[in-house]
Order: C-alpha cells, then sequence, then structure tokens
C-alpha cells in the first residue's frame, strides 16, 4: 500500500506517493483517471481507467513490476 498525497488543482484531482526510485502519480476528474510510474524523467508505465481505485490498484501494480522484472546487464 502506497502513501497517497493529495492536491488538487481546479477540477482536477491527483495523487502522488513515492516507492523506492519511483514517482507513482494519479491525475483525474470522474470518470477519467490518468497514472504515471516515473523513474526520474522517464515514464515506466502509464494508463488510464474509469474509477480513482482502479487507477490507485493498477498504478501501484506496475510499480512493483518494474522492480520484478529482470535487469538489463549492459545498462
Amino acid at each position: 500500500m502506497l502513501a497517497w498525497r493529495d492536491e488538487m488543482h481546479g477540477d482536477l484531482r491527483s495523487r502522488i506517493a513515492a516507492l523506492g526510485i519511483l514517482l507513482v502519480s494519479i491525475t483525474g476528474h470522474d470518470e477519467v483517471w490518468r497514472w504515471r510510474v516515473k523513474r526520474g524523467d522517464t515514464d515506466v508505465a502509464k494508463g488510464w481507467t474509469r474509477t480513482l481505485l482502479g487507477a490507485e490498484i493498477e498504478a501501484e501494480d506496475a510499480a512493483h513490476q518494474y522492480f520484478a522484472r529482470p535487469r538489463d546487464p549492459n545498462r
């Protein structure tokens, strides 16, 4: 479970959390919620869903999958 920090920007609601070296963010309103997982300035995963809870679950899952994948030895 991530510790989310909530912010409001007009009608948009944002949620931000950190997981190790990753920044997990969700932005949305009503039935469109976009989520993004970033490492520095690079998107590691992103997507959208119709519910805030769905966005939380998908974003957190994507962040955990980032750490579970095998590392490229040439990086």
